[in-house]
Order: C-alpha cells, then structure tokens, then sequence
C-alpha cells in the first residue's frame, strides 16, 4: 500500500462496488475534523473513513507533504480511481496542476503519474475498491493518460480542475434550486458519482436521494439536517448501503454534494 501511494502520489479511488462486500460498512455520519491522522511514512498520512485499506475497498482522506519530481515512470492499475482535492497542488503529468476543489477519474487500465510533482503537498478524498496492485511501465508512450497495452476500457478519463467553474458552466439549476450533475460511471460495475447542487432558494427545503446498493456522501460545502436532525457541516461524510438506499435531507445552507451511488441516483423534492 505504501509503495503503491508513493508511485501514485496519493490518488487512489475506485468505485467498483459489490453489495456482498463485507469490507466496506454503514456510517452514520462522521466528522472528518474528529479523526486522527495514521501515518504510513514520513511523506504521507491517512484518515481512515471506511473499508479495509490493506486488502480490499476503501475510502480515506490522504495527506501528502510537498515532494520534488521523483519518479522516471508510469503505472496503471486493473481498478478505477477517483479523487476530490479539499487542498494542496499537485501534477501527475507535468501539465495539468490539480488544487482545492480539483476532481479526476481514471477508470481501470489507463497508464497515468508519468510525471508526479507535489508542488505544496495536499489532502484527497478518496475511495478504493480493491487491493493496491500496480504495473509499472517504466517508459510510458505519453505523460498523459492513455489505456495500456492489451488492455480495453468502455470509460473515459475525467479530470477537472475546478468543480466549481465546471458546475457554472454545466449546472442547470431547476425552477426548485436543486441539480444533478453527473460525473463518472463504470460500466462493469454500473456504479457512479454525481454532483448534488442547491442553491439559496432552496434553503429550509427538503430533499430525498434514492439509489440501489450504496449512496456514499462527502459534503463538499453547506449545512443540512438528517432525519435524527442532526446538523451536518462541510468535510463530513456518510455511507448507507442496502438492497435500495433513501437517505432524506433539510438543507439549512446552500452548498454541494459529492455522492457515490449505484447505476442511477434520483433526488426527489
């Protein structure tokens, strides 16, 4: 695991997800300020939200502290990944720099890290369905990301730089002030991640989600209240997994919602 984080730079998430899994488990909420940093080296730390990070999937906040170029290769893995940057800066091919509020997604088999460079360190939210395996391709064809060799992909390569600018320039607030923005999906595992939206018109209101298997939530920015009226804040996260998950909401200040979900996530008003 360890290696694998050092080859990558940090981002590891994946979202293939089977229900019969036992290594990931229900959370009710929990308070990402509250848990401890667990250190796996003198670069990187870890909180620990969910899952078995050693073996099998997983969802962790990774921390890193700025590090120089280091690396002369690339890897690819037989898992997809996926982060959110809460801060930092950071390139894993030399052009493209990711910071607060970056998203990237690089399904299963696409070579990427060719050129890793942690200008300022950062702190990730990630998730991880599987064991950290790797390849190294020690001379990649491209620094930027591109399916290895005999190898297929039915998903493509997401990276965003900015979530919100992407969510101006995509969102398309109803007449209610509540949207969906669809993000990534694998079509192996017919799992997902979406973008909730609510805008000020909208507080005070209340809003359901409703998806099969998982709704696993990271809330990105804003103020809501659960069903126990429980107040929930920024950088807190959730996961409700059965047969059909509904999970409903008071939104008492407008913000956003990063939501892991099965093959179709509907959000009911």
């Amino acid at each position: 695991f360890t290696l694998y984080l050092h080859l990558l730079g940090g981002a590891y998430f994946s979202q293939i997800f089977c229900l019969n899994n036992p290594s990931k488990n229900q959370k009710e909420l929990i308070d990402l300020e509250k848990l401890p940093w667990k250190k796996i080296n003198n670069n990187l730390s870890y909180k620990h939200l969910n899952g078995d990070i050693d073996n099998s999937e997983h969802t962790i906040i990774l921390r890193s502290k700025p590090r120089e170029p280091d690396s002369n290769y690339a890897h690819y893995h037989p898992i997809n990944e996926e982060f959110y940057c809460l801060n930092g800066e950071f390139t894993f091919d030399g052009t493209l720099w990711f910071n607060q509020d970056s998203y990237a997604y690089y399904p299963a088999y696409f070579v990427h890290g060719a050129k890793v460079h942690i200008k300022k360190g950062y702190q990730l939210y990630l998730r991880a369905s599987g064991k950290a395996i790797f390849e190294i391709i020690e001379k990649p064809i491209s620094n930027q990301p591109y399916i290895a060799e005999n190898h297929i992909s039915d998903s493509n390569v997401i990276q965003i730089q900015n979530i919100s600018k992407y969510l101006l320039d995509n969102s398309k607030i109803t007449p209610n002030g509540i949207d969906k923005i669809h993000l990534s999906y694998d079509n192996l595992s017919h799992t997902g991640s979406s973008i909730i939206t609510l805008s000020k018109q909208y507080e005070g209101k209340y809003f359901s989600l409703f998806s099969n298997d998982i709704v696993e939530i990271f809330f990105i920015e804003g103020e809501f209240k659960n069903n126990s009226m429980k107040s929930i804040y920024r950088n807190m996260y959730q996961c409700e997994i059965n047969e059909l998950v509904e999970l409903n909401f008071q939104c008492i200040k407008h913000g956003k919602l990063l939501i892991s979900h099965g093959k179709n996530l509907d959000v009911r008003v």
